[in-house]
């Protein structure tokens, strides 16, 4: 089961650069390979271990009572959730970022 949730994970970061990859004229190799990357350091840093009750970040970085109860009981909810939304919000900033640079140049 383990392992199934770790290729889950693994999906989750990789599911914004596949979709916009297929509606996207020009495909970047490499901002692609970085945004998956930050999704899934980002969800393997909440991943839980495997008696699910503490991960890389909540428990062995951070003490868990620096967490809420909610969030500690739902370690595998947010590393998902990191692993999907952290890609979308990089990819945002890096694109703005761009613009912003070309705009003042």
């Amino acid at each position: 089961l383990y392992l199934f949730l770790l290729a889950d994970l693994l999906c989750c970061a990789c599911v914004y650069v596949i979709f916009k990859g297929l509606y996207q004229k020009k495909i970047y190799p490499y901002r692609s390979l970085v945004l998956i990357m930050i999704g899934l350091v980002s969800g393997l840093l909440f991943f839980p271990s495997t008696d699910f009750s503490k991960s890389l970040l909540v428990g062995f970085i951070f003490d868990k009572n620096f967490f809420s109860q909610i969030f500690n009981n739902s370690l595998l909810f947010w590393s998902f959730l990191c692993a999907f939304l952290l890609p979308i919000v990089s990819d945002i900033v890096a694109q703005s970022y761009k613009k912003f640079l070309i705009k003042n140049n």
